[in-house]
């Protein structure tokens, strides 16, 4: 129930159109056929074979559904294990796992999230979870296992999870397993994680160096430089993430301090691992800004080093560490009735409820989709994918506004270029990229980079574009009209059907 009302936000999410589409033309490759990004290179091929036959079946909605609960489902079941064998007092995993969700979302340095939509993450993240609570256990051989299963889904979520899990028994596990009693479950999880890394490396296979070079440039610094080299992000918005990235460590310090302070919890292997699994997180974090800082003049490198996530553990990892501590420390001072407990208690309770509450009452006054948050009208929106769904051909290619995240799950149409889909292998991130360029962005010496609508482009531009790129439709709002037969409008939005022609 943390989990749902945290997240439980209307069909599609932020990524579930960029996801669950994949899903369906993997398993169809009739549906949106010639679209760029449904025909590149696939980079979860065990996310798309495990969950794509649900889409010949059901809607995109009622997958993404299914999905959610039973990631959460899952979630929720590991996160139990692994809080009852940190903090053995009922009603704890709740308070936790609450804080755990709020601390993510408010303190997160590189936009890392762990729950939310329905995606190859949402999957890998409670494997994760769940291999934790055997660590803490002591049970290293299903630790491996668990991680190898994460990895299989996402490379970089279990990757990173096998780094930081190898240094917690390096400096915390030796004593109590060796390397040796762990060779089964390494050898199974190696094998598991094959399945995602494998296809993963396969993406940059055949590849010309400058090829390489240049897609590890866009997808970095221009694409997912929120993500990937957050230093390079407006100065207002890296303070801000620094700050709130300080908070956090600095009560992970106070939090592991007192607990090894603590004559009860001071000797608690379960605090102990989490707190080196977390630590792990942040040596990889302090990596990547360290590289980025190094290499700020050096872009070709940098690109190819930073594109792999070197922040992502550290959001998930010092959160979770955080609410297991804090939760621990409180349920240990109340059980030794000291006074502070109380109110650290009342304070925690109300820092987890204010997070649900605030979510919550945002859904209530805004109930759009997440996907659909940059659209003009989304009552427009939907009635013009209404119609394009059922009055235009099947195989017919379209030429959508930039903010677009929803046109493919709403019309079930191919598209041009969208600036949220973009592909996973070299080739088709510089090809992507050059589209992109091509269609949305001014002339060198405008005031604005891209244009505000379609129908800023201009007709003779958007025919020259329709023959070079070969659409068929073009779906603009309506600020500016172009000189083009009108298939559809409403208040709102236009479909223009575009010839063919020179």
């Amino acid at each position: 129930m943390v989990f749902l009302t945290f997240v439980g936000n209307p069909v599609p999410d932020v990524n579930e159109p960029h996801y669950l589409a994949r899903l369906k033309s993997s398993w169809n490759p009739a549906w949106c056929p010639a679209d760029l990004f449904l025909q590149s290179s696939e980079a979860h091929p065990v996310f798309v074979w495990t969950f794509g036959w649900l889409t010949r079946w059901f809607s995109l909605s009622l997958v993404a559904w299914f999905g959610r609960v039973l990631c959460w489902i899952m979630l929720a079941w590991g996160w139990q294990r692994l809080s009852w064998r940190v903090v053995p007092k009922p009603l704890c995993s709740v308070l936790a796992a609450a804080l755990f969700v709020g601390l993510n979302q408010q303190t997160n340095f590189a936009g890392e999230w762990f729950i939310g939509g329905f995606e190859a993450k949402s999957v890998a993240y409670p494997l994760v979870v769940a291999g934790l609570a055997a660590m803490v256990q002591n049970n290293w051989n299903q630790l491996w296992v668990w991680l190898g299963a994460a990895t299989a889904f996402h490379a970089i979520v279990g990757g990173w999870s096998w780094v930081a899990c190898s240094l917690v028994w390096l400096f915390a596990g030796r004593p109590t397993t060796s390397l040796r009693a762990m060779l089964p479950g390494l050898a199974f999880g190696i094998i598991l994680s094959m399945a995602g890394i494998v296809p993963a490396l396969f993406l940059s296979s055949g590849q010309t160096a400058e090829t390489m070079a240049e897609a590890n440039q866009i997808y970095v610094f221009e694409r997912l430089r929120h993500h990937l080299a957050p230093l390079t992000l407006p100065h207002d918005e890296v303070t801000l993430r620094l700050v709130r990235q300080g908070c956090l460590l600095v009560g992970f310090v106070v939090v592991g301090f007192a607990a090894r302070r603590s004559t009860t919890l001071g000797s608690s292997t379960g605090l102990t691992r989490v707190r080196y699994f977390a630590w792990g997180g942040i040596g990889l974090a302090f990596i990547g800004l360290l590289s980025e800082l190094l290499l700020w003049n050096h872009p070709v490198m940098a690109a190819s080093l930073l594109k792999y996530y070197w922040f992502r553990l550290a959001d998930f990892a010092v959160p979770l560490a955080v609410a297991l501590h804090l939760v621990a420390l409180v349920a240990n001072g109340l059980e030794q009735r000291k006074r502070w407990a109380v109110v650290a208690l009342v304070g925690a309770i109300c820092l987890a409820t204010w997070q649900l509450a605030e979510n919550t009452i945002s859904r209530l006054q805004q109930p759009i989709p997440q996907a659909d948050f940059r659209i003009r009208d989304y009552a427009a929106w939907l009635d013009v994918c209404q119609w394009i769904e059922k009055h235009t051909p099947t195989d017919a290619m379209f030429l959508t506004p930039r903010s677009a995240k929803s046109f493919k799950w709403r019309a079930q149409r191919a598209e041009v270029v969208t600036h949220k889909d973009i592909p996973q292998d070299a080739a088709s991130v510089v090809q992507w990229h050059r589209r992109y360029r091509d269609i949305h962005s001014r002339a060198p010496g405008s005031k604005t980079k891209s244009y505000q609508s379609l129908g800023h482009v201009g007709t003779g531009r958007i025919k020259a574009l329709a023959n070079k790129y070969n659409f068929d439709y073009v779906v603009t709002d309506n600020r500016r009209h172009l000189a083009l037969p009108v298939a559809y409008q409403n208040h709102v939005y236009v479909v223009y059907r575009v010839d063919h022609l020179q």
